[in-house]
């Protein structure tokens, strides 16, 4: 602090305070003490004019009858005793050379020696001379009175001189005290108005009171606060405009990050839907050109180079350009090699989808092969072998009862090879949607109750058993082989298909219908679609069943341990017993 007490508001404030508060206790303890001791002599004063009253009734008793005399010395004994009460004796002051104790003094000694003993041993004669002594002594009574009366008016003068210098110096310090707040409240009224402003968020006020007092000290420390607030919020502005950047840019990278797998998921490399994503990529880094290259190394000078790379596997490039002297900071690095790795996986994806298809095509053709080979080429040679009968019977001129049994033979062949072809046809075109087995095998049955007036109940309860996409489509081409028998064959109206799994986690299928039931010795009829059921189930790792059911009708059933959880069961026995038979 650079003030003094003398410079102190505080200070001066509490001086003139408790000045007003000493003088209003000087004027009320005056009041009380002067109150105090005119009360003191108003009793004197009763009393001296008592005791004149007693004086002219002992004068008026005296020449009365001889009788009054006991009367006469009972008022001079009760005269004597007022005149020594304490209500007189208590006024009188202790010093000798005093106006009122002298004045006292001779008011006894009169009494004592003059009136008293004259009253006590009255005579006629002397009867004149009592009476001037009665008026001496009644004259010294009333001046003793009035210099009790002086007295009271003294103390009083006393007590209205102090009253008046106790009021105007109340006034005074009154007058200095307003002064001070008038001197004070302009600069109070700023600092209010700086404070509120400061509440407000508005930090450029300052207050312009300079002094070198705590007002001053008050205001020079909301100054210095509201500098420092100002620049803490202008940092913080600061701050919050670079977070709100930040935030901004982050934004944009997830959107970028986000559309770019959303683009990348569902077409083939070289698309153009590429450029649109290094326009994108290119607006957020602030990169002067960004190039794609998928083949071949391109290294042109002046650019940076980010592999686009996946397990090991390149497939391409990405080349950015920027102005002279900048670099990409950390996360537009970051962002562009992110965006390099999806278009690395999307490459991926997509070869290993081409490989993936080319596979199907491959397994197809396969599977067309062996349908055609196992059904219809079989067909066509056992007619060839009846062709080839045909022309030797003829050459041999053989009846014509024997040829039209060969011509008969011929025609159930064509018309076997010719159904054979149809339902090759049919499988052939049959696709899984994405709907899954459930929906394909609920299509078939209304497609075969359609197409046969068959009655079919489904009831479909493999739940989450994970059944591979081959699987899939050799259990449903095992059904719609199995419904076209029922079809063909069984003269049936109703059949049931249940598909569930049981207690060791396989899956079972049964197809029952309520036809004529299988024929004697069936297994050594040319049926190829029962063969081919045994080839699918064979290729399942499964076994089919056809057999009469007790009920009537023919039941198909086919069971087999589906491979996702056959594979799981393997890893957890090598896991449990990780050592080979040899190295046992």
């Amino acid at each position: 602090m650079s003030y003094t007490y003398s410079q102190s508001l505080f200070f001066r404030t509490g001086l003139t305070m408790a000045g007003i508060v000493i003088l209003a206790l000087t004027s009320m303890l005056s009041s009380i003490v002067i109150a105090e001791t005119a009360g003191g002599d108003a009793a004197a004063i009763n009393q001296a004019g008592s005791i004149r009253m007693q004086a002219y009734r002992l004068y008026s008793t005296l020449g009365q009858t001889p009788a009054a005399n006991d009367l006469i010395e009972r008022r001079i004994a009760r005269l004597d005793q007022d005149l020594r009460e304490d209500s007189i004796v208590s006024l009188v002051p202790g010093g000798s050379r005093h106006p009122l104790t002298m004045r006292y003094e001779e008011v006894l000694r009169q009494w004592e020696e003059t009136l008293r003993p004259a009253l006590l041993k009255p005579d006629s004669a002397e009867r004149q001379a009592l009476s001037e002594q009665v008026a001496r002594f009644v004259a010294e009574m009333n001046a003793f009175v009035s210099q009790l009366q002086k007295r009271a008016e003294s103390r009083i003068e006393i007590l209205r001189l102090v009253q008046g210098v106790a009021l105007f110096l109340t006034l005074v310090l009154a007058f200095f005290a307003m002064y001070q707040l008038a001197s004070i409240t302009p600069p109070l009224r700023e600092l209010f108005t700086v404070v509120n402003q400061a509440r407000l968020g508005n930090f450029d006020q300052r207050t312009h009171y300079q002094n070198d007092n705590e007002l001053g000290l008050i205001s020079r420390t909301i100054n210095q606060m509201n500098e420092s607030l100002s620049q803490m919020y202008a940092q913080l502005e600061q701050r919050v405009a670079l977070k709100t950047l930040e935030l901004q840019r982050s934004n944009d990278a997830l959107s970028l990050l986000y559309q770019t797998a959303r683009q990348l998921g569902g077409f083939s490399p070289g698309n153009e839907r590429y450029r649109e994503i290094l326009d994108r990529l290119e607006r957020i880094t602030e990169a002067h050109a960004i190039t794609l290259h998928l083949d071949g190394d391109v290294m042109p000078a002046g650019t940076q180079i980010v592999p686009i790379r996946k397990s090991g596997q390149d497939y391409g490039q990405l080349l950015l350009r920027y102005p002279q002297g900048k670099r990409p900071q950390r996360w537009q690095q970051e962002l562009i090699e992110t965006v390099a790795d999806l278009i690395a996986a999307a490459q991926s994806l997509a070869k290993k989808s081409d490989q993936q298809r080319r596979l199907a095509l491959m397994d197809e053709r396969s599977v067309i092969a062996r349908e055609l080979h196992d059904s219809l080429a079989q067909s066509l040679s056992y007619l060839k072998i009846q062709v080839a009968r045909l022309q030797m019977q003829i050459r041999q001129q053989k009846p014509q009862a024997e040829q039209q049994v060969v011509i008969d033979e011929l025609r159930e062949g064509l018309n076997a090879a010719y159904r054979q072809l149809r339902e090759l046809l049919s499988t052939f075109r049959l696709q899984m949607n994405v709907a899954g087995l459930e929906a394909a095998l609920r299509e078939t049955a209304r497609e075969f109750s359609q197409r046969g007036e068959l009655e079919i109940q489904l009831d479909y309860a493999i739940g989450q058993c994970p059944l591979t996409p081959n699987e899939e489509v050799h259990v449903l081409h095992l059904v719609r082989e199995a419904l076209a028998n029922v079809i063909h064959h069984a003269k049936a109206r109703r059949c049931s298909i249940r598909l569930f799994t049981d207690a060791k986690e396989e899956i079972v299928l049964n197809l029952r219908d309520d036809g004529i039931g299988l024929p004697d010795r069936w297994e050594r009829l040319n049926h190829y679609g029962t063969i081919i059921m045994g080839e699918r189930a064979a290729a399942l790792g499964g076994h089919l069943a056809l057999q009469r059911h007790p009920e009537g009708g023919t039941l198909v059933a086919l069971r087999f341990m589906p491979r996702l959880i056959k594979d799981t069961s393997d890893v957890e026995k090598s896991a449990a017993n990780p050592l080979s038979g040899d190295e046992r």
